[in-house]
């Protein structure tokens, strides 16, 4: 039988997708071959100091050699993708590599790009929430472009989006659209039943979300006004919390109206 007859609009289907396939397909070491095939272009930042290309392969070996099991595997292959296509959007609108020391190993110690690669892939080998690992991959490559981003804030920054859950991150990134909300006025020593109250609960004790407005009164503390803090920002803004589906952040914006203040 033979195959259909192309059409004048039919076109050969790009190699990267093709890669990007494959990767998706054979996990860590679809993602090596995609490296190697395709290796990031202008990543490299000077004789001596590693790229962000090779410290992805590097930490994605190791991480092979590991006992994985197959969702774990894929799961890491999926965040080389999404790695990948980042660092090339980055490339492609101008951006640089830092070139401070994140690249570079000193006597005992491991460059801090390798250590917190590492950090990644392991929050996402562990993640059952699948739909963060673009936001974590995300942030990965943001925090190689981003000179004043310490190597602290970036450890804390990698822990904080692995134990934040994906409607966390949802109504987190609702939350960055505005200074300051106005809540309805609720006790916060009280169990809550309302789940995106609860987010919102555990997002200020973590100290991403800042309580603006808590009150004393009835023999107990009432919260009424939050503001995101600048760890919540930068977390926004490094993983691109506003990248996510637009279902997703709609749903974190709707559940969040409804515990606005009316003026």
């Amino acid at each position: 039988m033979q195959a259909p007859p192309k059409r004048a609009g039919d076109q050969p289907k790009p190699r990267r997708l093709e890669a990007a396939a494959t990767v998706l397909a054979g996990g860590i070491e679809g993602g090596l071959t995609l490296l190697a095939a395709q290796p990031l272009q202008g990543a490299i930042i000077g004789a001596g100091v590693a790229s962000l290309s090779l410290v992805l392969q590097h930490v994605a070996s190791d991480m092979g050699q590991r006992m994985l099991s197959p969702r774990e595997d894929l799961r890491i292959g999926e965040a080389m993708v999404s790695a990948v296509r980042k660092a090339r959007e980055n490339n492609e609108h101008g951006f640089h590599l830092r070139n401070d020391d994140f690249f570079a190993s000193s006597p005992g110690e491991r460059p801090p790009a390798e250590e917190i690669t590492e950090a990644v892939f392991l929050a996402i080998q562990r993640e059952v929430q699948e739909r963060k690992i673009p936001s974590e991959s995300y942030l990965l490559v943001n925090i190689a472009y981003r000179p004043n981003v310490t190597p602290h804030m970036a450890h804390r920054l990698v822990r904080l989006i692995a134990e934040l859950s994906y409607s966390q991150l949802s109504v987190l990134a609702v939350l960055g659209e505005r200074p300051t909300w106005s809540l309805q006025s609720h006790r916060i020593d009280r169990p809550i039943d309302n789940p995106t109250l609860a987010d919102v609960h555990d997002l200020v004790f973590r100290g991403v979300v800042t309580p603006s407005g808590i009150t004393e009164r009835n023999g107990g503390p009432f919260m009424s006004e939050i503001s995101v803090g600048p760890v919540g920002s930068g977390l926004i803004e490094l993983a691109e919390l506003t990248r996510l589906p637009i279902l997703d952040i709609d749903r974190a914006r709707t559940a969040l109206a409804a515990l606005v203040r009316e003026s």
